[in-house]
């Protein structure tokens, strides 16, 4: 009985050790040519391959503690996490994926937006028809909007404004 509860402890111990790894993995972002065209992957400090060449058009983080920024052809800008799995799909700004300010960047689900955190961690659920970055503690949120575009250029026309304090409540 007692060597039964040693080795249970045991495997318990060397699973729960296992799964913290993968947790602090750190990846680190590799680059190759094919002809004229650069392909990335993401490898840890060990490197074994985490994210094969070739899955994402671009890679805008070079290192990945716990969040990354990657693009894909198909869905655009997204944030993945240190193994490889994306978290959410992040808002483009000026090409590229947006900026934090005030340690909060937009990010998008079912056309609404919402924030996230350098951690990955979404801070604000999206909910938004669109908003605009946090500046002095608050964002301005539009209600019932439009997005018209000349082809080079996108303008948002809300038919309301309002403002969110960062725990997503409504400022009067």
């Amino acid at each position: 009985m007692n060597k039964f509860v040693i080795i249970s402890l045991f495997f318990f111990l060397f699973a729960c050790s296992n799964s913290n790894k993968n947790a602090n993995q750190i990846l680190i972002l590799h680059s190759s040519e094919k002809g004229e065209v650069e392909m990335y992957s993401y490898l840890t400090q060990e490197g074994d391959t985490v994210i094969t060449e070739g899955k994402y058009v671009v890679c805008f983080s070079d290192t990945i503690k716990t969040m990354g920024f990657v693009y894909s052809a198909e869905t655009g800008w997204m944030a993945i996490d240190n193994k490889g799995d994306k978290l959410f799909d992040v808002y483009t700004f000026d090409n590229g994926p947006d900026y934090e300010s005030e340690g909060l960047f937009r990010i998008l689900k079912n056309n609404k937006m919402g924030f996230a955190n350098s951690e990955g961690k979404i801070i604000i659920e999206p909910a938004f028809d669109f908003v605009y970055p946090f500046e002095d503690g608050k964002a301005k949120f539009g209600v019932s909007c439009k997005k018209t575009s000349d082809g080079e250029h996108e303008q948002i026309d809300c038919l309301e404004w309002y403002f969110i304090d960062k725990q997503g409540r409504k400022i009067i």
